[in-house]
C-alpha cells in the first residue's frame, strides 16, 4: 500500500486469507496424509483437488473442531470479501473500476485493518 500498488495489495489480502484458512485446517481438520504431503517434493504431488481442498471446503471441514468465533470470523470474511477479491486476483472488474476511478482512502484503511485482523 504504501507504493501504491493498491491491486496487488488486495489479492494480497486473499491470500493471506487462504493461507490463513489452509493454517487452521491443516492444525484442526487434515489427514495425516493430507499433512505430510506439505513436505514431499512438488514433483511427487498431483495438483487434484483430492491433494488441495479449496477454500469452501477447508471451511466447512473445520466447522466444530476450531473454536467458534474462529469459523465465524472467517466464513464472515468469505462471505463479505470472497467476490470482490477474486474480482482484483482475476483482473476483473472491480480491478478497472479502482484503476479508473481511483481507491478511496476510507476503503484502503479498511484493508490494512483486515489484513491486520487476519494476522
Amino acid at each position: 500500500m504504501v507504493s501504491g500498488n493498491y491491486t496487488t495489495a488486495i489479492g494480497v489480502l486473499r491470500l493471506e486469507f487462504e493461507s490463513l484458512t489452509r493454517a487452521v485446517w491443516l492444525f484442526y481438520a487434515a489427514s495425516d496424509a493430507k499433512i505430510a504431503n506439505t513436505t514431499k517434493n512438488l514433483r511427487e504431488l498431483s495438483h487434484s483437488a483430492e491433494q488441495k481442498p479449496n477454500n469452501s471446503e477447508m471451511l466447512k471441514a473445520i466447522e466444530g473442531k476450531v473454536p467458534a468465533r474462529a469459523i465465524t470470523m472467517l466464513n464472515n470474511f468469505r462471505d463479505i470479501s470472497w467476490k470482490e477479491l477474486n474480482s482484483f486476483v482475476h483482473g476483473g472488474v472491480h480491478t478497472h473500476q479502482r484503476h479508473a476511478f481511483g481507491y478511496p482512502v476510507p476503503l484502503l484503511i479498511q484493508l490494512i485493518k483486515t489484513s491486520n485482523g487476519l494476522s
